[in-house]
């Protein structure tokens, strides 16, 4: 009978060998070993014999059976941690900073190392960071520390638009997603605090349509800058049509105003250019937990210079951000040379700054109705000046004192 077992999990840590034995009974050997539990698998017949695999410390346990059963063996391969680790013996000190190494990644994943944000808009990072560090959570603290639950609840608490928060740690990573509240849509408890609409230019009104509060104006009616468009009390009237209470709400409305801008923008003929002369100083940059080792590459004395830097951080994967950052920094040559427009060249220049002021305009969804804006020259000076009437959706809310308050205040 021949016994063949199937080893799913090889004994890698243990080491195992491969076989070939040839003989006059190899069929016994086998049943000598399965009554003795030794293991044997992937066995296949070979020329004038069989190939099998077995464990490296049962080979010594099987030499009875080998003179019992008359045959002989010769090993084909050694496999497993013992005959590796045997093999590059020699070299001791490799395995030892590999195993160093090792041992330097699991501390450092002990710590948390990044800090990001998702969903922000209202917030930046860096203020949320900021108040994060009067928390002192900060980038190399431990992260048993870190209290995710609590931290939610703080952030929630200390941030009157932050409406939902998730705070997670994924490898090194702490990331700290956030839903803010949408100015239009407050809870409750702020609606106590009336806001009104204001004209943030001196202008017309072209159209309003009120959803919350008092309109104060109408289509076509002229207003200064900070004049109140809609007010956040609301009067309530009796059946005598006398107001007898008053409500209070955060103003809402659909306002375009127009108004108009005097631009004016000059461009000296005569101007100071930076120039880059293409020699440079390289510098090799590391930074390991915060400290920052440079190495710099036969450096050259520059009396003007710019810096250019690129860096990269170094991670194990997507959440595994290790402390250490590599790159090269530049100093790059730079002088300072007169030149002069051509009247050409000055133009181009300022139609430039007109296009960016235009586009400012059109970001805070602004449509231009009319650009008078000329440009002309003046001794040395290209001169842009002109009027453009743009019309503008009114954003602007400002606090509104409630009109007890305001009668309290007059009394």
């Amino acid at each position: 009978m021949i016994f063949i077992h199937r080893h799913i999990n090889k004994k890698e840590l243990t080491g195992y060998v491969k076989l070939h034995i040839t003989g006059i009974s190899p069929e016994r050997f086998m049943n000598l070993c399965v009554r003795h539990q030794i293991e044997l698998w992937d066995i296949l017949p070979s020329d004038e014999g069989f190939d099998l695999y077995m464990n490296q410390k049962d080979v010594k346990r099987c030499k009875p059976f080998f003179k019992k059963s008359g045959i002989h063996i010769k090993i084909l391969e050694k496999k497993g941690l013992p005959f590796f680790l045997f093999r590059y013996r020699k070299r001791k000190m490799f395995f030892l900073g590999a195993a160093g190494f090792l041992i330097f990644l699991y501390v450092l994943s002990l710590f948390l190392w990044d800090i990001s944000f998702e969903g922000n808009a209202e917030y930046s990072s860096s203020v949320l960071r900021s108040r994060l560090e009067e928390w002192n959570i900060t980038c190399g603290m431990p992260k048993s520390l870190v209290d995710c639950e609590t931290l939610e609840y703080r952030l929630r608490e200390s941030f009157e638009d932050i409406l939902w928060t998730s705070v997670k740690i994924r490898g090194t990573r702490l990331i700290i997603q956030i839903k803010e509240g949408d100015r239009n849509n407050r809870e409750e408890k702020e609606a106590a605090h009336p806001m009104n609409l204001v004209s943030p230019y001196e202008g017309k009104i072209i159209s309003i349509v009120t959803r919350a509060g008092t309109p104060l104006v109408k289509e076509g009616t002229l207003v200064s800058k900070g004049s109140i468009l809609v007010s956040g009390n609301l009067p309530l009237y009796n059946d005598e049509d006398q107001i007898y209470a008053y409500d209070f709400c955060e103003a809402d409305a659909d306002i375009i105003e127009e108004t108009m801008f005097l631009y004016q923008d000059t461009i000296p003929m005569q101007y100071q250019a930076e120039e880059e002369t293409g020699r440079k100083n390289r510098s090799l940059q590391a930074e390991i937990l915060k400290k920052r080792f440079t190495l710099k590459l036969a450096p050259k004395e520059f009396a003007s210079s710019r810096i250019k830097e690129e860096k990269t951080i170094l991670s194990l994967g997507e959440n595994f951000i290790l402390p250490v950052k590599i790159g090269v920094s530049y100093e790059v040559e730079t002088v300072k040379k007169s030149k002069k427009h051509t009247k050409k060249t000055a133009k181009i220049a300022a139609m430039k700054h007109l296009e960016d002021f235009l586009q400012n305009i059109v970001d805070k969804e602004g449509e231009i109705v009319e650009n008078n804006v000329g440009v002309f020259f003046k001794g040395d000076t290209c001169i842009s000046k002109g009027r453009i009437i743009v019309r503008i959706p009114v954003l602007k809310k400002v606090p509104a004192k409630k009109v007890e308050e305001a009668l309290d205040g007059n009394q």
